[in-house]
Parts: structure tokens; sequence; C-alpha cells
């Protein structure tokens, strides 16, 4: 499965470009780690779930005491990583793999957090459009017309509706590939329920 960051595609290389233009403006905090992220993460929702997570699945490098910062740069960076979905031919689902992955100052990779399992299977969005078809005649909604020559000789025999046929709505299924928000959010909803698998586990 071929690997790709969603940074790396639109907003690293954005991020770069600024990044170069801007030099000057970012800040640098070197006792802090970066949150890398797409801007439809920067939430305050979910960055207080990501940044109450760290501490306790990459506390060799973040400590509950460490600040985060966005929009910054500093030694360590948290990036959200994810896989090219795949579709396996003749089904209607995909699987992905996604996670947040810990990087230091040099671009190395440190630790990763796993947020979604490549053995993970989802669903295509469907949607459906409705077309009216006619409704099939049955022996009570027609007539038989007979037509004979002069001789009196049955020559055809057609079948007339008494009234025009009338029309269903018949829906059109189609199945719809994922979008990168459409993933993206799949990944923000295990962010939650890792925190709240975490929560529990503190509790007990």
């Amino acid at each position: 499965m071929k690997s790709f960051c969603i940074l790396l595609a639109v907003y690293f290389f954005i991020s770069i470009q600024s990044y170069s233009q801007t030099d000057k403006v970012v800040r640098y905090y070197a006792d802090r780690y970066a949150l890398d992220i797409p801007e439809e993460w920067k939430k305050p929702k979910l960055i207080e779930a990501i940044t109450e997570i760290l501490p306790k699945t990459f506390n060799e490098y973040i400590d509950s005491n460490k600040q985060f910062c966005v929009d910054c740069k500093a030694d360590f960076a948290i990036m959200l990583m994810i896989d090219e979905p795949f579709f396996e031919p003749g089904k209607e689902t995909y699987q992905f793999r996604a996670a947040l992955v810990l990087f230091d100052s040099s671009g190395k990779e440190l630790i990763e957090l796993l947020l979604v399992s490549p053995q993970e299977i989802f669903n295509n969005k469907t949607t459906a459009t409705i077309l009216r078809s006619p409704q099939g005649l049955n022996y009570t909604d027609v007539t038989r017309q007979v037509i004979r020559d002069g001789s009196g000789n049955i020559i055809n025999v057609t079948t007339l509706p008494y009234k025009p046929k009338a029309l269903n709505n018949v829906p059109v299924f189609h199945h719809i590939r994922p979008s990168l928000i459409d993933v993206m959010i799949i990944a923000e909803n295990k962010i939650y329920e890792i925190r709240k698998i975490l929560q529990k586990v503190n509790t007990n």
C-alpha cells in the first residue's frame, strides 16, 4: 500500500512555501512541540483531545508539562499521516491507515500513534437518484382490440391500456469513494475514542 502524507500533497507543501517566505515571523519554541496538523484539525476540542493523549502515548518524548504550539517551529513536530485508501475490486468498501507521527527537527520519525488500522473496513457512501419509471400492466388494466379483415378473419390482436400507465419512483444507487475530508473525519473520531479508553484506564 503506497503511503502518502496528507501534508505532503497539500498542507506540507504549502507549509514549506509559507515558512520559506515568512521565516522571520514564524515562532520557534525549543521547549515545546509543534502540532503541524491540517487546518481542519485546528479546532479547540480536537487539539485538547490530542494534547491530552500525547503525554500518555508519547511519554518518552512528551510529558504532561510540555507545552505545544500551532503554526510554529519546535524541536519536535506532530503530524497526521494517512495512507492512500485501498479499494478492493468488486467491493464497495475501502481500507486505509492513519497515525499521529512524532518527528524531530531533522525530519526523523521517532514514534507514532496508530489511529486507523489498515485491517479496518469502511463502506463507501451511497446516494440515490430517483427515476420515474412506468409501472407494469396486468390483465385488469388492459383491454384487447381485435382487428379483422373484410372477410371477418382476425389479422391482429392488440392490448391497449384503459388509462396511461402510472409511474413508479425507482431509486438508482451510486457509490461514492471517500474524499480526503472523509478519511480525516474517521481519524478524528479515533482520537476521541482513544482518549475515552485512556481515561477509563487511568480511573481503574
